[in-house]
């Protein structure tokens, strides 16, 4: 590797203060005195095990704790776990990460304690969390290389990898870089090495110069559940392409890599609806339509269709549907309200009103439901000869139930009335012998002729000689019941004549 173009200038820590302005302590002995030098002056917070060689292989079996962890993978655990051992430094050292460096930097991994002075630019270590964080320089004899590595088992979980790193650096105007540096965050294959995936990649710009940049403690997070159920390697990696270009620094902490119960399955939906119930799945009242949806294993991040309604319309079937989605994926539930809160119409026609004795009466019910429909119908019609009744006023009832379980009644009320003309036209239906019915509907006139004052008693002779003529005609053109019929109404010509 050539030899920058100046020599021994100042060394120990003055060499240190103008490190930044490009004094580098190259001697006879080349990089390895100056990286002696550097650490004698301004040790790290804690010696670790530098290997200036080509990358180890890390171990792939399960780091400490991973039998906890092969049990979330198994199901046995439902806890969030943190699969990352010491993230945060605070055992005061790397293990179980694997630290290496390739090449000639003049700070290589070192431990930090917060307060302490770590790295270039006199930085104080500020560990955004707890004591400690992880640090490394980036000058000195490169092509450089930093590794800082840690073997991990995925269970089948939802997997969040976060951590917080920071970058400093400087670049010196006598001796321009002509490549960037890179900080590269990646998984790897703990069998092959090959680089699985790259997580976060940082390359710092070519100018300015002689102008120091502070990125601050930068977040990140990451999902890995799609690699769950492997080995991997977690790598954090810097490299610097080049030889005394500038100084540089770099710090770490707070790294985890939550292990959280996957949600498999989507949320669960429950229809609640309130409102007077009737029967056969109808609903008699104004209906409210709510819902409540729940995944015990992940948040709900989306809803459709899920707010409360409330239907105050009747209808014969409205279609809701909510449907929501979590982690575990999209679930959906409908529900059909019928709603019918008005009673059926219960009818009588046909109904003259009054009905004279020879009259037919005939009186239909009828019953309607629009929406649900007639579940039950109590109302009889009437069919008949109106003399079959009897005198007087006459009522008919009816109800009706509709499958919505709401019910309706109605009435209808007649009177049926002798007249002479109608009892006349009886006796002309029953008397077969024209003759007969035409004396006994000349006596029936004169019983119902209007009557003055004094005449009282010729109406009622009249009646007589009507009954007495009924009576004759008994078992000959008339039956018992068709005179005990004739005489009733005979009477009920007659004002103030008891009936019977």
């Amino acid at each position: 590797m050539p030899r920058p173009p100046y020599r021994r200038s100042v060394g120990g820590l003055a060499c240190l203060f103008f490190l930044a302005w490009g004094c580098i302590d190259q001697g006879p002995a080349g990089p390895s005195q100056d990286l002696r030098t550097l650490r004698q002056a301004y040790p790290p917070a804690q010696s670790v095990d530098v290997h200036r060689s080509i990358l180890p292989q890390p171990d792939v079996s399960p780091p400490p704790g991973a039998s906890t962890v092969m049990a979330l993978a198994q199901g046995a655990s439902s806890q969030a776990t943190d699969l990352i051992l010491n993230g945060s430094f605070e055992t005061g050292g790397f293990a179980p990460w694997v630290a290496t460096v390739v090449g000639g930097p003049l700070v290589p991994w070192g431990i930090g304690r917060k307060g302490t002075i770590v790295g270039y630019f006199s930085t104080v270590a500020q560990p955004p969390h707890g004591s400690y964080l992880a640090y490394n320089g980036f000058d000195g004899s490169g092509p450089m290389e930093f590794r800082l590595e840690q073997s991990v088992v995925l269970p089948r979980a939802k997997l969040t990898l976060s951590w917080k790193d920071r970058l400093i650096w400087q670049w010196v105007s006598y001796r321009p870089p002509s490549q960037p540096r890179l900080a590269r965050v990646e998984l790897l294959d703990p069998v092959t090495r090959q680089v699985l995936t790259v997580l976060d990649e940082f390359q710092t710009p070519l100018r300015p110069f002689n102008v120091t940049v502070d990125t601050g403690w930068r977040p990140h997070s990451v999902d890995l559940t799609g690699y769950g159920g492997r080995v991997v390697i977690l790598a954090f990696r810097q490299v610097v392409p080049q030889s005394y270009t500038g100084p540089g620094h770099f710090e770490l902490d707070e790294i985890s890599l939550i292990a959280e119960p996957l949600d498999l399955s989507p949320p669960v939906i429950l229809p609640v609806v309130t409102g007077v119930q009737g029967t056969d799945g109808w609903y008699t009242s104004d209906v409210v339509v709510s819902w409540q949806v729940v995944d015990p294993e992940s948040a709900v991040t989306r809803t459709v269709g899920c707010e409360t309604v409330v239907v105050a319309e009747d209808t014969s079937g409205r279609v809701f549907t909510c449907e929501a989605t979590s982690e575990g994926g999209t679930s959906s539930v409908s529900l059909t309200v019928k709603r019918d809160a008005s009673p059926p119409l219960v009818r009588f026609s046909g109904n003259a009103g009054t009905y004279d004795v020879h009259h037919a009466v005939s009186i239909v019910c009828t019953a309607e439901d629009t929406l649900s429909g007639i579940q039950s119908l109590d109302c009889p019609g009437l069919v008949a000869p109106a003399w079959t009744l009897g005198l007087g006023e006459h009522t008919l009832r009816g109800s009706a139930w509709d499958r919505a379980g709401n019910s309706a009644w109605s009435e209808t009320s007649f009177e049926v009335v002798a007249t002479a003309p109608g009892v006349c036209t009886l006796i002309q239906n029953w008397v077969a012998n024209r003759g007969v019915a035409n004396s006994l509907c000349v006596k029936l006139q004169a019983i119902a002729a209007p009557q003055g004052k004094g005449e009282a008693r010729s109406s009622a002779g009249q009646l007589t000689a009507f009954l007495q003529e009924l009576s004759a005609l008994e078992g000959k053109w008339l039956s018992p019941e068709q005179v005990e019929v004739l005489g009733s109404f005979a009477r009920a010509l007659v004002p103030g004549v008891r009936q019977g």
